[in-house]
């Protein structure tokens, strides 16, 4: 699977960076006893610097190992993750908002949930932007956004 995001990451113009790349070996490879967990994918195929202006979420943390990239810069791929935080608990409405460092204007969010019971579910929008989802599933679950 790692070969596989890396390759997609490359085929979209963009790469994986070193961060992203050590984020991957510890989130989405380790084996690290959380019950619920979303890595996500962040893939930006624009010329654009994006700053992260917000992040929250309903239930579950923000993984220590994988905090939210920020800066996300041009024509790059990143990760970041959100795990369940506490018995019988799932990551649900995570969500992080980002922003174009040289246009306000441009902007976007994305939201995943992986509850301990029911449905993973993501979604996502923007202003002056298209994204793209692929949702996978299972107590693990991998979400990629792609953004142009």
């Amino acid at each position: 699977m790692e070969q596989e995001i890396i390759t997609t990451a490359v085929s979209l113009g963009a790469p994986v960076t070193k961060s992203a790349g050590e984020r991957l070996d510890k989130c989405v490879f380790g084996k690290d006893g959380i019950a619920r967990k979303t890595v996500v994918i962040l893939i930006n195929r624009r010329d654009e610097t994006f700053n992260l202006t917000g992040s929250k979420t309903e239930s579950g943390i923000l993984s220590s190992n994988a905090l939210p990239p920020n800066p996300i810069p041009p024509r790059s791929t990143e990760v970041c993750s959100f795990e369940s935080n506490g018995l019988l608990t799932g990551c649900t409405g995570c969500k992080l908002e980002y922003q174009a460092s040289n246009n306000g204007g441009v902007k976007f969010w994305i939201v995943t949930s992986n509850p301990y019971i029911g449905k993973v579910s993501a979604d996502c929008g923007g202003n002056g932007v298209t994204i793209s989802k692929t949702v996978g599933g299972g107590e693990h679950n991998v979400v990629r956004f792609i953004i142009e």
